[in-house]
């Protein structure tokens, strides 16, 4: 509720097997991924999944006792964030960098997802996006 609060369109699902049938549903897409750690210490097919997705999508990972163990976990998945619970307004304001930095990395001959969007368009989006979230950060 904090996150659709400020203005996110959230996809909320209930645990790790939900969500790996979210994203492998056609259609479905996200820019960012939060993911408790609890949801990935443990192999599963479900959580697999989560971790293929996080391949081309902004991974960040949540926890109420950020071990060490979920802080290196977060680190071998490659994720981008590692927010400790109870999470900060600040910090959850602000994930859209995460989705902004990704579109901004993608160059013209790169190898990262283009989703169909040529790379001219993508920064043009990706610029627009940081510019309008700089504003609203301002506002």
């Amino acid at each position: 509720t904090q996150l659709r609060a400020m203005g996110y369109a959230v996809t909320a699902c209930p645990g790790a097997a939900e969500a790996a049938a979210y994203l492998g549903t056609p259609g479905n897409s996200v820019d960012v991924l939060l993911v408790d750690a609890k949801c990935l210490q443990h192999k599963s097919p479900a959580g697999a999944a989560l971790v293929h997705a996080a391949r081309t999508v902004p991974l960040v990972l949540m926890s109420d006792t950020s071990t060490p163990s979920e802080v290196m976990l977060g680190i071998k998945l490659g994720a981008v964030d590692f927010l400790e619970k109870p999470l900060s307004p600040l910090k959850l304001k602000n994930i859209w960098q995460h989705t902004v930095r990704r579109l901004l990395a993608i160059s013209p001959g790169g190898a990262a997802p283009s989703n169909g969007i040529p790379s001219s368009k993508r920064t043009a989006a990706a610029n627009a996006a940081l510019a309008a979230a700089a504003a609203a950060v301002a506002a």
